[in-house]
């Protein structure tokens, strides 16, 4: 008995041996690590994987060695003990089960019922490339935002999820969060949250427009890509707010959706939201465009149907005060009382009004409005697709009545100068801006070299007064010929008239070379904006610290030819000199 038990327990072995070997010296199997979609999986680039999570590995070497983490993987498959390795690298195996069939009968089979149960709940048949535009006031917005929206009825988006990736920190300091996304020192990471709560974040606190950019992903490589995300659950990348960032993030997914795209190749040293949209576009991901106007966009749409706005004003600054209301006629009293409605919300999103105050007003004013019959709409002038704006790199070659040559170069992203055709109108900012110049019979020199460049003209109106803002920090060559460091700030106020956007500010500023210097600035200014063309015109005049004092007066227009073209005349007079420069600028 003993003899038979060994040579039944011998044979079991022999057959279980020849069930799950594998040959790893075939010619398909040796060719896989190399496969472009593999490094897609992997978000494998230049050689090292964009992943810092180890847990992202089976193999020690996975970071940098696509061919022992595909061994790796084959292994565990093989192995009787990793029943939960789907629910852990579903798009992986996936994949490799269809690159390798001869897999499917070696490893074990099993699902995820985690994963299934996801995919069954969200039921997903649509796929939206969400886009929030810039948030003008804040430092870390300024560029826009992306993430993805994954629908199964089009009719009912707000109760659809949205796919995300961001810094994972508490920082409020705007600068500070600029700092740390600079230094890679947060975690980012994939999340799905609820549309609903994106819309109130950036829709209604934040005062921000969103884009919704309609893809063709069927429903197959909508899984593809869930599956994918869902292999990041609990796994963290360094985030850098240039490159590795929100936008670039979300490449990765469509890469994995659709095998053999190419999208993250294009984006090494940065990666601006604007600027992945319009990848995905030229992929040919992109089939339709819904416009979602901000609330205070809404609310300055109400407001302009009232025509006594001295008695909404009051009315709205008054707790409300129903009997204000009474000199109006229906159609107005209904305009002021969903002007008030519209308000009382946005205030308390943003916890300006205690939830008790809050309900108690709100039913105030829905009683009242009860009162009046019609439901009443405010359509909002959709504005012009961001995708039809500039590119962010741009490079200008210019001269001047002196005989000066100049060149420019910065890789992001939109100042005063370029058209706001496509922008948001007022905010400009701008890294890494550098000017080079030669002047009549001298060597050419640096003549400012910008770190950041950040001007926020925010527009008041009856209905919200934000400060505008400024701040630059870099080199600049001054009037003496000297380089020096400079940190220039600014605050002011901003307002916009029959089209034209005024400006008026105050600007301290800090300059540091041989020698050190602060300075006071007043400084007024006026913008207006047409689909090709645009002008302005600035005056300011600089108080030194040594006594010296420089009137600056300048005059521009640009002119543009084409969607990578433009033209730009300045007429700049200061203290010691005058100077007409004609500049052509290129963007890519």
């Amino acid at each position: 008995m003993q003899h038979r038990g060994f040579f039944t327990a011998l044979l079991l072995f022999f057959i279980t041996s020849s069930l799950f070997s594998f040959d790893f010296n075939s010619t398909k199997y040796l060719s896989l690590h190399d496969n472009r979609y593999w490094h897609t999986l992997l978000h494998f680039k230049n050689g090292k994987s964009e992943v810092d999570d180890e847990n992202f590995f089976l193999s020690p070497k996975g970071k940098t060695n696509p061919k022992a983490e595909l061994k790796a993987l084959v292994e565990a498959l093989l192995s009787e003990y990793n029943q939960s390795l789907l629910c852990r690298f579903p798009a992986r195996i996936n994949w490799l089960l269809k690159e390798l069939p001869s897999l499917k009968g070696k490893s074990q089979q099993y699902s995820c019922n985690e994963l299934e149960k996801i995919i069954k709940e969200y039921d997903p048949k649509y796929l939206s490339l969400i886009f929030p535009t810039a948030h003008i006031n804040s430092p870390a917005s300024m560029y826009g935002h992306t993430f993805l929206r994954v629908d199964s009825d089009k009719k009912t988006p707000l109760i659809s999820n949205a796919i995300d990736y961001a810094a994972i920190t508490d920082e409020t300091n705007g600068f500070l969060y600029a700092y740390n996304g600079l230094s890679g020192n947060y975690e980012g990471r994939y999340s799905i949250t609820s549309y609903y709560d994106k819309i109130k974040e950036y829709n209604d606190m934040e005062r921000r427009d969103i884009w919704e950019y309609e893809l063709n992903l069927t429903q197959e490589e909508i899984k593809l890509l869930l599956y994918h995300q869902f292999e990041f659950r609990d796994i963290y990348a360094d985030y850098f707010f240039f490159n590795e960032n929100c936008s670039y993030n979300l490449l990765w997914l469509f890469e994995s959706a659709r095998e053999g795209v190419v999208l993250i190749d294009d984006f090494s040293i940065k990666a601006i939201p604007i600027d992945t949209i319009r990848a995905v576009k030229k992929a040919g991901f992109i089939d339709g465009v819904v416009y979602r106007p901000s609330k205070t966009k809404k609310m300055q749409e109400i407001f302009k149907k009232i025509d006594n706005k001295k008695i909404a004003n009051k009315f709205l600054k008054s707790d409300y005060n129903l009997e204000l209301l009474k000199p109006l006629r229906d159609r107005q009293k209904a305009y002021t009382l969903d002007l008030a409605t519209e308000m009382l919300r946005f205030n308390r999103a943003k916890n300006r009004v205690e939830k008790k105050h809050y309900i108690a007003n709100l039913m105030k004013i829905l009683q009242e409005r009860s009162k009046i019959d019609g439901d009443i709409k405010y359509p909002v002038k959709k504005p012009i697709n961001p995708l039809t704006g500039h590119k962010s790199d741009r490079v200008t070659i210019g001269t001047s009545n002196r005989g000066d040559i100049s060149f420019s170069y910065k890789p992001a992203f939109h100042d005063i100068y370029d058209l706001d055709t496509g922008f948001i109108e007022g905010a400009y900012i701008n890294f890494f801006d550098f000017e080079m110049l030669k002047r009549e019979l001298k060597d050419i020199k640096f003549e400012k070299f910008d770190i950041i460049n950040i001007s926020s003209y925010a527009l008041r109106d009856d209905l919200f007064a934000p400060l505008s803002w400024s701040i630059i920090a870099g080199f600049k060559r001054d009037y003496r010929d000297k380089m020096q460091f400079r940190i220039d700030g600014g605050v002011g106020r901003s307002y916009k008239n029959m089209g034209f956007l005024y400006y008026l500010f105050l600007n301290p500023a800090l300059y540091y070379g041989k020698d050190v210097s602060v300075s006071i600035a007043p400084k007024i200014g006026i913008i207006r904006n047409f689909s090709n063309q645009k002008f302005g015109f600035s005056a300011k005049r600089e108080f030194f610290s040594y006594g010296d004092k420089i009137d600056n007066f300048e005059l521009f227009l640009t002119q543009r030819l084409s969607k990578e073209i433009a033209l730009n005349v300045k007429y700049n007079i200061t203290d010691s000199e005058k100077r007409a420069i004609l500049t052509l600028f290129y963007y890519f």
